[in-house]
């Protein structure tokens, strides 16, 4: 900015950067009050070209693939140096993931535009491609990283049922894994609705009856199972 002195005349210099565009460029003079504009034309010279678009960032994770309850690393660059990278999470299913613990915390970029955080998935959490999004708060500039969340292969983390095939009468046993134990935060052990369903859909209790019996999570294992019976009626 300048400031206008005696005769209403004003003097000021620009100096180009040596990656100057080559070609006409502008000098233009505005008064904030008189609201008077000027503007004198000048040439640099040489052939220097415009300036392309950044290079979108780049991300990666380790490991591509887990069940849950893995702890998936990732790292992106190419953002602008300083500034904070939104980060959030889309499911299978295409929705994006706004609640706790699928909201980790924003990274801040380093002084080479690059970040690193890590989720950990929760039991909870459906299986199929996921994909990590990270986008700077600043430049706009953003990367997906996609992912993919299995199927436990841990026989603890499963749910199981003995037998698995019986004639008409058997009894069968089953056990599932997850729920939020008694003495767990939040107090009393998690309401938990249990039932069988037949080839048609149609679920029943241990009675026959289509109804949703509740119960409650024991202390069982790790305090994280439920077991249950459930005894075939033969319809």
């Amino acid at each position: 900015m300048g400031i206008c002195r005696c005769h209403g005349t004003i003097t000021w210099q620009y100096t180009t950067t040596l990656r100057a565009q080559s070609g006409r460029w502008q000098a233009v003079s505005q008064g904030y009050e008189t609201r008077l504009q000027l503007t004198a034309e000048f040439i640099v010279s040489g052939d220097n070209q415009p300036a392309g678009p950044p290079p979108a960032p780049t991300g990666t994770v380790n490991p591509t693939s887990g069940p849950p309850e893995t702890t998936f690393q990732y790292t992106a660059e190419g953002f602008v140096p300083g500034e904070e990278v939104g980060v959030f999470l889309r499911k299978p299913d295409g929705t994006s993931a706004t609640s706790r613990p699928y909201t980790p915390p924003n990274p801040i970029a380093d002084a080479r535009g690059a970040i690193a955080w890590s989720w950990t998935a929760p039991i909870t959490a459906p299986t199929g491609d996921w994909v990590m999004a990270a986008k700077g708060t600043y430049s706009g500039l953003g990367v997906e990283i996609p992912f993919t969340l299995t199927a436990s292969t841990d026989p603890a983390k499963s749910p199981t049922v003995t037998p698995t095939s019986g004639a008409p009468g058997t009894t069968f046993n089953f056990s599932a894994p997850g729920f939020r134990r008694a003495g767990s935060p939040g107090g009393r052990g998690e309401l938990v609705d249990v039932y069988a369903v037949d080839p048609n859909g149609r679920s029943y209790d241990n009675t026959g009856e289509p109804v949703y019996p509740t119960t409650k999570a024991s202390r069982a294992g790790r305090g994280l199972h439920r077991s249950m019976r459930w005894a075939a009626s033969g319809r």
